[in-house]
């Protein structure tokens, strides 16, 4: 038996970004149709809030790199998000605006930020809300926040067209993680319900935030501020962190249960 051999995610997160932006298919007039290319640009510009990666198209590229996102999809689903983030600002057509509840929180916040520190070297414009500091680093700025909670997309892979479906019961523990494909009929199916995804927190001592991610339909909320601030007060003197839903991130979330088809069911 062979030794599993560990991914260096660091090529593939290289791998990923070249796909992104040069892979193409000749249309019936022989002109390149750059696929993802166009769809990073929807997505810069707040045109598609989502990024659908074929599995065939990555087989053509890279045969090796659909079976590594077949046998760990979680994982590569996360590297194909950061490589878009580092992508989007070359594919952004226009300027954009806050459009929502939490645009303008993180907009706000990173406003503040840029405030802090050009008062730190004495770059602050006369009308504050009207200009922004001009020596400041915005990406430096940016990489305070968790990801998650700037990112205005979602990444699905659609398996192969050639892969073969597994019934209900071919599921087993070693399904998890990969990205499978089975049949069956659906027997119910919830509402599409919010699930919070960046929970954030303001301590109610230091004015501090704190921030949160959550990979699970349930989860246990923060109480405790970890600032140093907060940690130095002593026994009792720490503050409490309070949950900012405008400064959360939620995603659509629906749940469904399949049975097997009448054609999968073993009669004896």
């Amino acid at each position: 038996m062979l030794a599993h051999i560990p991914r260096n995610y660091e090529e593939d997160k290289q791998s990923i970004s070249d796909f992104l932006r040069t892979f193409n298919k000749i249309d019936a007039n022989g002109n390149k149709h750059f696929v993802y290319s166009e769809q990073l640009t929807n997505v810069a510009n707040r045109e598609q809030t989502a990024i659908y990666i074929a599995l065939d198209d990555v087989s053509e590229y890279s045969d090796e790199l659909a079976t590594a996102i077949e046998s760990n999809a979680s994982r590569y689903q996360k590297l194909f998000a950061e490589c878009v983030d580092k992508l989007l600002p070359d594919f952004r057509t226009v300027d954009l605006v806050p459009q929502d509840v939490l645009d303008i929180f993180i907009d706000h916040r990173i406003r503040m930020e840029q405030r802090i520190m050009a008062e730190d070297t004495g770059d602050v414009p006369a009308d504050f809300g009207r200009g922004r500091p001009q020596n400041v680093d915005i990406e430096e700025i940016r990489s305070r926040f968790p990801p998650e909670l700037l990112r205005r997309f979602e990444v699905y892979f659609c398996g192969r067209t050639d892969g073969k479906p597994i019934s209900v019961r071919s599921v087993l523990a070693g399904s998890i993680g990969h990205l499978i494909q089975v049949r069956g009929i659906v027997t119910r199916a919830t509402e599409v319900k919010p699930l919070i995804s960046i929970a954030t927190y303001t301590c109610n001592r230091c004015g501090a935030e704190t921030y949160q991610e959550i990979t699970n339909p349930t989860f246990m909320p923060l109480s405790l501020c970890g600032t140093v601030t907060c940690k130095n007060a002593g026994p009792g003197g720490g503050g409490r962190l309070h949950l900012q839903t405008r400064g959360s991130k939620f995603a659509k979330f629906q749940e469904i249960r399949i049975q097997e088809l009448s054609d999968q069911v073993s009669t004896f």
